[in-house]
């Protein structure tokens, strides 16, 4: 899946296809093997199992279902969700499954400081367009940077915080200043 790419070779084409051919068969195989292991009832009881089902259904359909010349997406794009079959050791992995439990109990702290970020890029948007009204000059040429307006002030803003070419937007308000 990772390797298809436009205007590939016919030989990468070839080897991606005989690929996704191989694996359906695979997920097949394995799909009949737990039915017939567990019995229907207990397969069910089991969202994976059910997941795995519909992953294999919408890989036979997609090979079923003709594809137009130059189409890349429609039901390809289904192939992706077969890496999601990876969480499926997140059941028998302890310290997988403490790990992502922590992860998700700090969402809430997480997004309290998102928010907190927001207001402050915001506050500092709103006080640079007071400090800094006029457009910063790159040279003859208005800069891509300034603070003339709230929505560019907000992204002038973020690439100060983060650090990525904040040296430039100094320069443009010390040559402008």
């Amino acid at each position: 899946m990772a390797s298809e790419h436009y205007e590939e070779a016919q030989a990468v084409t070839t080897i991606n296809e005989v690929a996704n051919l191989f694996f359906t068969v695979v997920f097949l195989i394995e799909l009949i093997m737990k039915v017939y292991g567990f019995g229907c009832a207990k397969y069910v009881e089991d969202n994976f199992n059910l997941f795995d089902c519909f992953i294999v259904i919408m890989s036979y359909v997609e090979l079923i279902v003709p594809k137009s010349e130059g189409d890349g997406g429609g039901l390809g794009m289904l192939k992706t969700f077969r890496l999601l079959r990876i969480f499926k050791i997140i059941k028998s992995w302890e310290s997988l499954k403490t790990l992502l439990s922590t992860v998700f109990d700090s969402l809430q702290a997480i997004t309290n400081l998102g928010i907190l970020i927001c207001l402050f890029l915001f506050i500092f948007s709103l006080l640079c367009k007071q400090f800094f009204p006029e457009p910063l000059m790159d040279g003859e040429d208005p800069a891509r940077y300034t603070f003339t307006n709230t929505g560019v002030a907000l992204v002038t803003m973020f690439i100060i915080l983060t650090g990525e070419n904040w040296n430039e937007v100094m320069i443009l308000v010390i040559d402008t200043y």
